[in-house]
C-alpha cells in the first residue's frame, strides 16, 4: 500500500501484520524484530518520529537477544546512517574490498 501512495494503510496493514507475528511466534521472536523494524519504517514516513525511535529501540534490543552487537542482522534495526554516529556506537560501518582478478 505504500507504494501506492496510502502510507497510512501501509503502517496499519504493518501494525496488524506485527500482532499476528507476536501472538504466532512469542514477543521475543526475530520475526516480530523484522515486523517491529517495517512499522517503525512506516512511522517514520509518516513524521511520527518518537513512535520510530521507540519501535527500532524494541527491535534493536530483540535481535541483540539472538545476535552479538554489530552483527549484520542487528544493524538494521538501527536508524537510518544520517542520524548522529553517537545514536548507535556499537555498529560500526563495515568496509568491504573485493580483489578482482581476471582470468587469461
Amino acid at each position: 500500500h505504500g507504494d501506492l501512495g496510502d502510507q497510512h494503510m501501509k503502517r496499519d496493514m504493518l501494525q496488524r501484520a506485527l500482532e499476528i507475528f507476536e501472538k504466532h511466534y512469542g514477543r521475543e521472536h526475530l520475526e516480530v524484530a523484522n515486523s517491529l523494524t517495517r512499522l517503525a519504517w512506516s512511522h517514520g514516513d509518516l513524521g511520527d518520529q518518537l513512535t520510530k525511535q521507540k519501535l527500532l529501540q524494541r527491535a534493536l534490543e530483540i535481535k541483540e537477544k539472538h545476535h552479538l552487537p554489530g552483527h549484520t542482522h542487528v544493524c538494521p534495526a538501527l536508524p537510518c546512517p544520517a542520524t548522529p554516529p553517537h545514536a548507535a556506537p556499537h555498529c560500526a560501518p563495515v568496509v568491504v574490498v573485493v580483489e578482482v582478478v581476471e582470468w587469461t
